[in-house]
């Protein structure tokens, strides 16, 4: 039996300002993986935003183009070639949105290069660790969704305001932003937040957008490495305290505790499963 096998050719960490990437084709796999910031590709199909924890699986022949940018840019390049895939792999970009993998593999990513040196990070002494970790990655890529997004159009786009404009966001200007007034919306939520099976969103527009940014909170927390006072800017919230007293209020946990449960709750689930 042949077993698909990942081998790396070049990995980086990148920060700051990074130049713009014109379109272009290789012949190799490629995973870019935020960290901090944002990653924008494009190609003739899809345009799509890395945002913390997202990665992006780039196969070979997929022609495409990226802009990097946000506050705080970081990010991790992986380039690599495949053997015995089981299947070809179509040349589009495949998306991977923040699940647990992610934050495990942004960890064990971490510890496998001794500073914040950017670029040419050692392969040979971590290729072993690396590639696994890439295995992982491009097997969860490739598994096709099970359940296809049925999200009404009003919710992604209240999703989307949120992730642009963070603690900016309320129900006065989410309403000028799609066009309607406060009453429009109002009613048009009603209409959209029963959900199949029986669930209900929030009662009420103001209640689902503050449920995501603190969508947008936890990703930062979970995901990135940055501080709690760099979170609060990302997320565009006056000052820490008031970011501090949302996220109490949110979770009941202040957002330093809530990083260290996550965290411990992480290193948990990677100890039970290595006594499997």
């Amino acid at each position: 039996m042949q077993f698909t096998r990942c081998h790396l050719l070049h990995w980086s960490l990148a920060a700051g300002n990074v130049p713009d990437v014109p379109e272009h084709v290789h012949n190799f796999y490629q995973i870019e993986l935020c960290v901090n910031g944002f990653i924008q590709f494009n190609n003739r199909n899809q345009k799509i935003k890395l945002k913390s924890g997202e990665w992006m699986l780039i196969p070979p022949g997929t022609a495409h183009s990226m802009t990097y940018g946000g506050k705080d840019l970081q990010y991790y390049s992986f380039k690599f070639e495949v053997e015995n895939l089981p299947q070809p792999v179509a040349p589009q970009l495949f998306f991977q949105p923040v699940t647990p993998l992610g934050s495990w593999v942004l960890q064990a990513f971490a510890g496998q290069h001794p500073s914040d040196k950017y670029l040419f990070l050692p392969i040979n002494e971590n290729r072993p660790v690396l590639e696994c970790l890439l295995l992982s990655m491009l097997q969860q890529a490739l598994t096709p969704l099970q359940n296809p997004d049925f999200t009404p159009q009003l919710l992604r786009d209240l999703t989307n305001l949120v992730a642009e404009g963070g603690a900016l966001t309320n129900v006065q200007n989410a309403a000028e932003n799609l066009n309607l007034n406060v009453s429009q919306l109002k009613y048009r939520y009603r209409q959209v937040r029963e959900l199949p099976g029986g669930k209900s969103l929030p009662g009420t527009p103001k209640e689902f957008i503050d449920q995501k940014l603190m969508h947008e909170i936890d990703r930062f927390l979970f995901y990135s490495s940055l501080t709690l006072t760099q979170i609060a800017r990302q997320t565009n919230f006056n000052n820490i305290y008031t970011f501090s007293r949302f996220v109490k209020r949110m979770t009941g946990q202040s957002p330093l505790h809530r990083r260290q449960n996550h965290y411990a709750s992480q290193s948990c689930a990677v100890e039970e499963s290595s006594n499997l």
